[in-house]
């Protein structure tokens, strides 16, 4: 701003003040398309009309509770009257609670916006807080009638009559009425769905079926002689109270009854922070960590959420819990919980709640527990980084991959002295399994979410080491050939090198199990790095290629890859005496077969190593196999050494 439109000696005249004008259409539109999930969150917005009165009640006069409260819907069907004229369906809903006076009416009722406070009640006592609930009505219907007398000594009965163009009218009505509110909806031609019995009763059970006074459904068809059909039930956390084998049962078939599916375990949670107490249940098949938000959630007792996320920690996927919350805060849809302090406060808590189940389970109630790891290793996996003291009691329950099988982890310790080995990846497991369970080594695939960083936790809690081995720590201990041997193999040996030299590989000839395996391409982990990164350099641009040199550059000379020929195949010995062919004999066309075969093998040793190829492999593998196809044809294929492929397996 410029100094001189700053300056009041110069500045234009005066401005007045204005008050924003509401477009109540507009509104309206707004909650429905993007506030709400849809209309059928009318019937839990006059639901909690009703309990906030109830509640508001309590505060002013104390000899009301609130089990004294009462709401009742009433959905009065269609009719048409003498004159001809159709009146579509009408929903009401009545409670007893604190009602309202005139001002009061003009007040709550008609302010967009306005604060739940009344007098020295404070917001967080009631479920609404934003001052629209009532508008929702606006959904399902083109006028909202309330009929409502206060409590107050005196009072007289008011009617309020909102339309859905913003304008309402307020009258004062001679008659005597008990304290409290009926509201009243009639349904718009285009929402007649929403009126349906069976439709108004699910969703009024639904929200309300837990409140902690009677609500109860009305309607031509209720009850045996039309009458009022009672729709509470008491909360499974105070049913089943305890984690007594007869709660626990009692629970499973009351969530089979409510949530229409079986569970495997039950119990109670309860969390200080936010006043959350309610039951969680073990989820009956294996599920992943990204589907945790099917938590039915209450938020003082009306149903908040049957989707709700965020109220437990990540590692707690394998429960649905069936939750209320006194002391959370909903966002202004009221269909989830914000995400603030509070509720973050109160996710540690139901961690906590859950964590000390599990421990009590570890050490009194092994076989719950072993159930629970049978279905959900992987979230128990991930408890057991994050907590020490579960992770030494239940560590040795957990289940791992292996290349003996599926074993638990005190199985592998003994099969393994207390060493645990372990490949970080699919490739390398895969690569690895053949020659590791071959040699009676156990080797753990630890590629999947949270088992690596948990098998380098164990020692801390066990008398274990953890060692994360490749193929080429494996080829260490492969045997060394006899002398004889080496002789016979070191032509083959000048051979190979020849061919993979130019590929920064080097051969190597050993025995090894299994005899089945010609060749094993045996590289380090830092070595394979170095490799990912030349496949790389390849698809990469002049400036990111540059980089990727600098980077090589920088680190640290490592031995490269070997390919290890297996002494113990008789393809590498045949090889072997075809290399040793005399040249007065083809020798020279003998040796060149060599090596055809020597570069055949490094690319199959990459694929059984789930290696990627680069473009010198891949032109490689195919002039091989050219090679190979134009040497049989052509008849120039040399044949063995006499006696070679004699030797017996053993050597």
């Amino acid at each position: 701003m410029s100094d001189t439109a700053a300056d009041p000696a110069t500045a234009g005249p005066a401005s007045s003040d204005h008050r924003f004008q509401v477009d109540l259409r507009g509104v309206i539109e707004l909650l429905s398309e993007h506030l709400y999930s849809g209309p059928r969150v009318v019937v839990r917005e006059l639901l909690q009309n009703g309990v906030d009165a109830l509640t508001a009640r309590t505060a002013k006069d104390e000899d009301f509770k609130l089990s004294d409260g009462r709401v009742t819907l009433e959905l009065l069907p269609a009719r048409t009257t003498e004159d001809g004229t159709n009146h579509p369906p009408t929903l009401s809903v009545r409670d007893n609670g604190v009602g309202l006076t005139e001002p009061e009416v003009h007040e709550f009722l008609a302010k967009i916006g306005r604060s739940a406070k009344r007098g020295d009640i404070q917001e967080d006592t009631f479920i609404g807080r934003f001052g629209i609930g009532l508008l929702a009505g606006f959904l399902v219907a083109e006028e909202i009638v309330a009929i409502t007398r206060s409590v107050e000594p005196d009072a007289r009965p008011v009617e309020w009559r909102g339309r859905a163009d913003g304008t309402y009218t307020v009258r004062t009505l001679n008659a005597d009425l008990a304290p409290g509110t009926q509201v009243f909806l009639r349904a718009r031609e285009d929402r007649l769905e929403h009126f349906e019995p069976e439709t108004v009763r699910e969703r009024a059970a639904s929200y309300g079926s837990l409140l902690p006074f009677p609500v109860t459904f009305k309607h031509g068809r209720s009850g045996p002689d039309g009458g009022e059909e009672p729709l509470n039930e008491v909360p499974p956390w105070e049913q089943f109270p305890t984690d007594s084998p007869a709660d626990r049962e009692g629970l499973l078939e009351w969530a089979e009854a409510a949530l229409g599916k079986k569970f495997l375990d039950a119990f109670p949670v309860t969390s200080d922070a936010g006043k959350v107490r309610g039951v969680a249940l073990v989820r009956p098949e294996s599920t992943v960590r990204s589907r945790t938000g099917d938590h039915r959630v209450y938020l003082k007792r009306m149903l908040l959420s049957e989707k709700a996320d965020g109220l437990l920690p990540d590692w707690a996927f394998f429960v649905t819990c069936v939750l209320n919350a006194d002391g959370l805060h909903p966002t202004a849809s009221r269909e989830e919980l914000r995400d603030d302090a509070e509720l973050a406060e109160a996710r540690d808590e139901l961690g906590m709640s859950l964590r000390r189940t599990l421990l009590r389970w570890a050490a009194k109630d092994r076989d719950r527990l072993h159930r629970l790891i049978d279905v959900h290793y992987r979230a128990v996996k991930r408890l057991a980084v994050e907590d020490e003291e579960f992770r030494k009691l239940a560590a040795d329950w957990l289940p791992f991959e292996t290349t003996a099988g599926r074993l638990r982890l005190e199985e592998i310790r003994k099969r393994s002295d207390d060493r645990l080995r372990f490949a970080s990846t699919m490739d390398q497991f895969r690569q690895l399994a053949p020659v590791a369970s071959a040699q009676g080594m156990v080797v753990v695939n630890a590629c999947y979410t949270d088992e690596q960083e948990l098998l380098e936790t164990l020692p801390d809690v066990l008398p274990v080491t953890t060692e994360k081995v490749t193929a080429a720590d494996l080829s260490e201990d492969f045997t060394e050939l006899e002398d004889d041997a080496w002789d016979a193999a070191s032509t083959l040996l000048n051979v190979a090198s020849d061919a993979l030299t130019p590929l920064d590989c080097t051969p190597d000839v050993r025995r090894f199990e299994p005899k089945t395996l010609p060749a094993l391409y045996a590289i380090g982990e830092e070595a394979s790095f170095l490799r990912d990164m030349e496949r790389s350099k390849e698809q990469a641009n002049e400036l990111w290629g540059g980089l990727l040199n600098e980077m090589q550059k920088a680190r640290p000379q490592v031995e490269g890859p070997r390919l290890c020929l297996n002494w113990s195949h008789p393809l590498i010995r045949n090889l072997a005496a075809t290399a040793a062919t005399p040249d007065d004999r083809g020798g020279a066309v003998a040796r060149g077969t060599v090596r055809t075969a020597v570069e055949l093998l490094y690319v199959q040793s990459l694929m059984l190593g789930h290696y990627p190829l680069g473009e010198a492999e891949f032109e490689l593998f195919g002039d091989s196999l050219l090679g190979l196809i134009a040497a049989a044809v052509d008849g120039r294929g040399v044949g063995r050494a006499d006696g070679a492929g004699k030797e017996s397996d053993d050597g």
